[in-house]
């Protein structure tokens, strides 16, 4: 019993080492980033597609969907032969449920809140309480802007002018 897992381990390790040694007499044994080895030759990965290595070994992967603006996405980078395309939702929205590189669902900011920039981000700012900083609202805040804070100046009242208060940011 002995003597048959012994060859047996044998035989598979002169398998491995064959198939070691097959690839060790590549020219190119490692590829650039963007390449992969198909028999001895680096091959580039094919259009829509990037580069990457998993558990060692380096492959080409389909690369995320196209960032769609019904959906309310923009892509912030491109696809390339070494890197994924990476989707964000626009300005304005958040991000309900955020896949690897995109989301899946861009839902727009709440009321009272906003995002200025694209992100993958799960929330929208609050706007600025205008109130808390004893200022008054001189612009209202959206989707995309923050509310603008200023304060109150009283004024003189003089014989050319019909207004007590005007507002400074």
């Amino acid at each position: 019993m002995e003597n048959r897992c012994s060859f047996s381990s044998v035989v598979t390790l002169l398998v491995l080492l064959s198939l070691v040694g097959s690839q060790q007499s590549c020219n190119h044994p490692k590829c650039d980033p963007g390449f992969i080895l198909q028999g001895c030759k680096c091959v580039r990965c094919p259009w829509n597609t990037y580069w990457l290595v998993k558990q060692g070994h380096a492959q080409c992967e389909r690369c995320t969907t196209i960032c769609s603006a019904q959906r309310h996405l923009v892509e912030v980078n491109k696809c390339t032969y070494t890197v994924n395309r990476r989707c964000h939702c626009q300005a304005g929205f958040f991000c309900a449920s955020v896949a690897q590189f995109t989301c899946r669902r861009c839902k727009p900011c709440p009321q009272g809140t906003f995002s200025k920039d694209s992100s993958l981000s799960g929330s929208c700012q609050a706007y600025t309480d205008c109130t808390a900083l004893g200022k008054a609202v001189v612009t209202k805040g959206n989707r995309t802007h923050d509310q603008v804070c200023g304060t109150l100046k009283k004024m003189t009242l003089s014989k050319d002018k019909d207004s007590l208060l005007t507002m400074q940011s």
